[in-house]
C-alpha cells in the first residue's frame, strides 16, 4: 500500500503539532529545544514515514512490515524525545502502531511493539548521556516509568489480534482494530 492509501493521521499529526509546538514552549510544557529543530524533527517524521510507505509495496510483506514500524517507532522517538517528554508520551507510539495494524492485520503487533520498545530505549539512553532534554527530574519515578510504558503499549497492540491467531488476513483486515 502507498502514500494515496496511508492512514491520514500519520501525516496530518505532524502538521497539527507544528502549530501547538511555539505555544506548548511558551506554557513552559515542552523542553526549550530550538523551534526550528522541533519543526524538522516533525516533518522529517512525516517525510520519512510517507518514503517508508511508498517503497514499501515494492518489498516483501514482512520486510514492509518491518520497515514501516520500525520508521513509525523511531521517528516518533525523534519528536517525542526531543520536547523532553520522552516515554511518558509512550502513546504517541500508539498512532504507528495503529496504522500498520489497518494496513497489514494483527500480524503488525509485535514488530510494532518490538520497534517501539528499540526506539525507547534509545530515547532513553540519549537522556542518560545528556544528549536529548527532559523536562522530569532526573530523579524522579517518572524516569523508570520507560519500561511500564513500553509494557503497556503491548495490552491495546495485542488485543487485536485475533484469537488463536489462526484467521484468514481477508477476515482479520475485514475486522477494524482500535487502539486507545
Amino acid at each position: 500500500m502507498g502514500v494515496v492509501g496511508a492512514s491520514l493521521l500519520i501525516f496530518t499529526a505532524g502538521p497539527a503539532a507544528m502549530l501547538a509546538v511555539p505555544w506548548l514552549q511558551r506554557a513552559h510544557l515542552i523542553a526549550d529545544t530550538p523551534l526550528w529543530l522541533l519543526v524538522a524533527l516533525l516533518a522529517a517524521c512525516s517525510a520519512t514515514n510517507a518514503c517508508a510507505q511508498s517503497f514499501e509495496g515494492r518489498m516483501s510483506p514482512t520486510v514492509g512490515l518491518q520497515v514501516r514500524a520500525a520508521t513509525a517507532a523511531i521517528s516518533t522517538a525523534w519528536v517525542i524525545y526531543a520536547t523532553g517528554w520522552g516515554s511518558i508520551l509512550v502513546i504517541g507510539f500508539g498512532v504507528g502502531i495503529a496504522d500498520a495494524m489497518r494496513a497489514h492485520g494483527s500480524r503488525a503487533w509485535k514488530p510494532c511493539l518490538c520497534w517501539s520498545a528499540v526506539a525507547i530505549f534509545g530515547g532513553e539512553m540519549t537522556i542518560a548521556f545528556g544528549l536529548a532534554p527532559t523536562i522530569c527530574d532526573r530523579l524522579s519515578r517518572t524516569r523508570s516509568r520507560g519500561p511500564l510504558s513500553c509494557a503497556s503499549r503491548s495490552l491495546p497492540a495485542r488485543s487485536g489480534r485475533p484469537p488463536g491467531g489462526r484467521e484468514s488476513d481477508r477476515a482479520d483486515r475485514a475486522r477494524p482494530v482500535l487502539l486507545p
